[in-house]
């Protein structure tokens, strides 16, 4: 059992807060033109709202008492971005 039981329905809720944070940002890298044109940028709405989705699944692991699990998610979020 996990010591802080977190509801299905307050998962999804997360996740979707998550993935919409992302999704803002993303959105206004687009609008910002920092995502195409001659120069640009790494990371765009699709990558930001992936971002967003992995910070929220690693917040949940970690509210529920897996922190190395999320920890590990983070490192490899920050992997894939330094390149």
């Amino acid at each position: 059992m996990d010591a802080n039981p977190i509801a299905a329905q307050d998962i999804a809720t997360r996740l979707a807060i998550a993935s919409l944070v992302g999704l803002a940002a993303g959105l206004e890298r687009e609008w910002s033109g920092h995502a195409s044109g001659p120069d640009a940028r790494f990371a765009g709405l699709r990558t930001f709202c992936l971002l967003g989705l992995l910070g929220g699944i690693a917040g949940i692991l970690a509210a529920t008492s897996h922190t190395l699990i999320a920890a590990i998610l983070v490192a490899g979020g920050v992997a894939l971005l330094a390149h």
